[in-house]
């Protein structure tokens, strides 16, 4: 197990730190992910989007369709959930297979027990969330005559032409999430974090320092 290949006091206590670290990071990401079930993303007709104007004596007003703000509300808290959930998965995926000290990461997984393949070890959608700036100039705007951002549609491969560009979009039948020619799958990722959050309860009650605050 990972802990016992510590080779030294320091490197136990990163072991450890990290392994406490995880077990905060599974709860945040809980907490996103209850939030986008909450949420209850559902496809939106066009029609909705309209807006009604009506001119009493004191002048213009503008009177949103309450269907559309219902669903510009439902969107925000989407997407806020959506991002703060990729966040946790970053910060996961960071702790387990990344960062400078591999060796500390491998101790990690050992004491976990995690090998072999996972969506979470996978990082270019996430660094493209991160980073959608970049991947924004990094696009070639030269054909494109629309483009459609935050989406919460069904896939309907027929209902986009070539000079229409989508950028970020929730498929709320599959929960898939795609940022620009990249696919992850929410659900998936939930399945491993919850899995993770398993491995950490099942012992973490016995390891040392569990008097830490929290």
């Amino acid at each position: 197990m990972g802990l016992a290949e510590a080779s030294n006091q320091d490197e136990l206590s990163k072991v450890l730190a990290h392994l406490f670290d995880l077990e905060t990071q599974c709860q945040f990401a809980a907490y996103h992910y209850a939030n986008l079930e909450n949420c209850s993303p559902a496809y939106i007709d066009s029609s909705d989007y309209l807006y009604f104007v009506t001119l009493p004596e004191n002048g213009l007003v503008t009177e949103l369709n309450a269907a559309r703000l219902a669903y510009t509300r439902n969107k925000v808290a989407t997407w806020a959930s959506i991002h703060g959930f990729l966040s946790s998965c970053a910060n996961i995926s960071r702790t387990l297979w990344e960062g400078r000290d591999r060796r500390v990461r491998k101790l990690v997984r050992s004491e976990l027990g995690i090998s072999g393949s996972w969506a979470l070890k996978s990082r270019k959608l996430r660094d493209n969330f991160e980073h959608f700036d970049e991947r924004l100039d990094e696009q070639s705007w030269e054909f494109v005559q629309a483009w459609k951002d935050l989406s919460l549609e069904q896939d309907d491969p027929l209902n986009r032409g070539l000079e229409s560009l989508e950028l970020r979009r929730l498929d709320p039948n599959t929960m898939n999430v795609y940022l620009l020619d990249q696919r992850v799958s929410l659900p998936e990722m939930n399945r491993e974090i919850h899995d993770i959050h398993a491995r950490l309860s099942n012992h973490i009650a016995t390891l040392p320092l569990t008097d830490r605050s929290v």
